[in-house]
């Protein structure tokens, strides 16, 4: 009966982290066309955003025009977003090397527009954000209540179904969600940002 009790135990516990933990896939674009998957990470009060961008360092070309050209500062990592309630810890890839910061990220200033549309099968609402003398236009759902989301934008009361920055240097679109089973990837990406 023991063993019978503690089965029921360990498979409850299961079930409850398994609907706490989510994995929320981004497509990433920016303003030289480039597009990529991006993840963002949810375990128990914790998230981790990555880009996937898979781009070589170096020089790229937008077309055949040998003018046509931009440059790409990349390393197998990416860019990683680290983010608790409070603060983000952000790693960027620069030439063979990285930058790591923390920002605070605890009183974001949202301005909500009182817009509404259907995005995909999601009501959602505007919000605005000044950031880093930036502009974001965010499109969110209390459907769904996450309260993280892409890049460093946390603290909405929903998921963010898309996001951009008001001269579209950068965008991300909602693909799926789902329960993440296995934090092996998270907890990779964890410990790495963490000990830097």
């Amino acid at each position: 009966m023991k063993k019978l009790i503690c089965l029921y135990i360990i498979i409850f516990n299961t079930i409850l982290t398994a609907q706490e933990n989510k994995i929320i896939s981004y497509t990433f674009e920016n303003t030289d066309g480039f597009r990529c998957n991006s993840s963002l990470y949810i375990v128990k009060e914790e998230s981790i955003f990555r880009i996937e961008d898979n781009r070589e360092d170096g020089v790229q070309h937008k077309s055949s025009n040998e003018e046509d050209f931009y440059k790409v500062v990349n390393d197998g990592l990416s860019k990683i977003f680290y983010s608790t309630n409070n603060e983000s810890i952000i790693r960027i890839p620069l030439y063979k090397s990285e930058i790591v910061y923390k920002q605070d990220t605890s009183n974001l200033n949202y301005v909500f527009t009182g817009k509404n549309r259907k995005i995909n099968k999601f009501n959602c609402q505007e919000a605005t954000l000044d950031l880093n003398d930036r502009k974001y236009f965010i499109w969110f759902t209390t459907e769904v209540p996450i309260n993280f989301g892409p890049f460093k934008i946390n603290g909405l009361p929903g998921l963010i179904v898309e996001l951009y920055e008001e001269t579209n240097k950068i965008k991300f679109t909602l693909k799926s969600i789902k329960n993440l089973l296995n934090t092996s990837e998270f907890d990779k990406y964890k410990k790495y940002i963490k000990k830097k």
